[in-house]
């Protein structure tokens, strides 16, 4: 049996087809487990940490002399002398929504919102309502009104030369919030991801 011209590069042509496809397919699954990895990651909150380190918040247990002990690293951190955990954008903040609600943990809130002067939401900690909320609000604010809701704390900070409204709702019960402390942590937060 005598194989033709036509027959040769028809078997040629599927074997480079084939190949490629074989070579695409292998750079899919490389693709699909780095982007695997980094889902893992994120839902973990252990993206840009140090190894050994878990997603999870640390635990935290009192150390003699005002410190702190974390359970997952050991590490030693200093309480303020208010007693009020410190806040650090690289350990804290794996993204904008997750440091702005551990700034709720921090002092205190339910909820914090950061709006343009005219009600677009830039930052929230998730609340349901921060959009409506920084609509409301801030345009009351800046108009000279007062918000309708009296249980919103309201202030304005600025970050590179732009203003901006923030929304704050304190737990019950808890004393009123450190608005110079909250400004700089947010500032901070900001500065580490815009």
């Amino acid at each position: 049996m005598e194989v033709s011209t036509p027959d040769i590069f028809l078997l040629f042509v599927i074997l480079i087809l084939t190949g490629i496809i074989l070579f695409l397919s292998l750079i899919s699954v490389i693709y699909t487990l780095r982007l695997a990895q980094k889902v893992e990651n994120a839902l973990q909150g252990t993206e840009g940490r140090t190894p050994g380190t878990t997603g999870a918040p640390p635990v935290r247990g009192p150390v003699p002399g005002g410190a702190e002990k974390t359970a997952s690293t050991g590490d030693v951190v200093i309480r303020p002398p208010g007693g009020r955990e410190t806040f650090d954008p690289v350990r804290d903040a794996p993204d904008i929504p997750s440091g702005m609600q551990r700034l709720c943990h921090i002092y205190g809130l339910d909820s914090l919102t950061l709006s343009s002067p005219d009600g677009l939401v830039v930052a929230s900690s998730g609340h349901p309502s921060a959009i409506d909320e920084a609509a409301r609000v801030s345009y009351a604010y800046m108009t000279g009104g007062v918000p309708e809701d009296d249980s919103a704390r309201v202030f304005t900070m600025d970050y590179k030369g732009n203003p901006l409204i923030g929304i704050m709702r304190p737990k019950k019960n808890t004393p009123d919030p450190d608005i110079p402390a909250i400004t700089r942590d947010l500032s901070a937060i900001l500065k580490r991801w815009i």
